[in-house]
């Protein structure tokens, strides 16, 4: 790496407690904060290396699940600072079962996931070290929904397969109901009636109900507790010394 890139810890091994999990938080993200803001997007990939190697490559709103399998929680996070996120993954058919996956948890997260597919057997690490920042900014530039894949995932490669079928369109019921964006809501029971063989109006029919509750309204107060605003603070001060500045005064 160049003396551009602050170093990144990298022995990250410790378990949950009260003040820290896991599954809560996202590797790199005190990092790439600036990156962010000015791509307007956040780059999710799987390990601590393939942020350094593409931070080095000045790449550098590139972030990591910090230990686990990616959560809504971690995707949550980064919604506050862009609902731009990228996921990346390997093109081969272990690549392709980890974004149908990954889908689900984006829309529990309240985000469309969309994703790119490296070559077989390749990073994003091995990837621009070889190729270097530019192909990988081209990758970047059409990212895929991830939709697909997990539809793809769900449906299988036998046509005829009736049984799985009708399962798949159980779970894109069950996906529908938390889907709020309508234009989301149209695209996914668009294309899942087209895949699947499953009537359009059959999926919308049997999320009606759900859909018509009413959303909580954004300006209401939210209760919050002593150890929540505690939680916050701590999180604040660990990704800006200037706020640890004002507690300590």
């Amino acid at each position: 790496l160049n003396d551009r890139v602050t170093p990144f810890p990298l022995n990250i091994t410790s378990p949950d407690s009260p003040l820290f999990h896991k599954g809560q938080t996202v590797y790199g993200l005190a990092h790439a904060r600036e990156g962010i803001r000015k791509s307007g997007r956040v780059i999710v990939v799987e390990g601590y290396m393939d942020v350094i190697a593409l931070a080095g490559a000045g790449i550098t709103e590139a972030t990591a699940p910090l230990g686990t399998a990616l959560t809504a929680d971690q995707l949550r996070v980064l919604r506050r600072f862009t609902e731009s996120v990228i996921a990346c993954f390997d093109g081969d058919a272990a690549g392709r079962r980890a974004a149908a996956r990954s889908f689900p948890v984006f829309v529990e997260a309240g985000l469309w996931g969309r994703g790119i597919f490296l070559p077989q057997d390749t990073d994003p690490d091995s990837f621009v070290r070889a190729h270097g920042a530019a192909a990988m900014e081209a990758k970047l530039a059409s990212p895929e929904p991830l939709i697909e894949a997990w539809i793809e995932g769900l449906a299988g490669s036998n046509q005829d397969a009736v049984g799985r079928h009708a399962a798949a369109a159980d779970e894109v019921v069950r996906l529908l109901k938390r889907v709020r964006n309508p234009h989301e809501y149209n695209a996914l029971a668009r294309l899942a009636g087209q895949r699947l063989g499953v009537g359009e109006a059959l999926l919308r029919t049997e999320t009606a109900p759900e859909r018509a509750k009413p959303l909580p309204s954004r300006s209401a107060p939210v209760a919050v507790s002593a150890t929540g605003v505690e939680e916050l603070l701590v999180e604040l001060m660990a990704m800006d010394a200037a706020v640890a500045s004002r507690v300590r005064a």
